[in-house]
């Protein structure tokens, strides 16, 4: 995922996350695993991206290579997400 900022165009972030669900050092779920769905939170401090597989993966923007969140959250995946003014909901 690549954040650029809207009046420059100039990289801000390269945000990537493991393609396939890995718990323990095995892979849970090979299937393919694209991004479907982003959000911002609204204070611009996280990037929220949902999957194809149903993952919600969180980006601390605030953190320079600090790994993402990800968890299951959808087994029918997203077509869109949104998250709550507070930032503590993602929907």
């Amino acid at each position: 995922v690549l954040v650029l900022d809207p009046r420059t165009g100039k990289k801000v972030h390269t945000l990537s996350y493991p393609p396939v669900a890995i718990k323990g050092g095995y892979v849970l779920d090979a299937r393919q695993d694209g991004t479907r769905a982003l959000a911002f939170a609204p204070d611009g401090k996280a990037l929220f991206a949902g999957t194809r597989s149903g993952r919600v993966v969180r980006f601390d923007l605030t953190a320079d290579k600090a790994p993402p969140t990800i968890w299951e959250a959808s087994p029918a995946g997203f077509g869109g997400l949104a998250v709550a003014a507070d930032g503590a909901t993602v929907y």
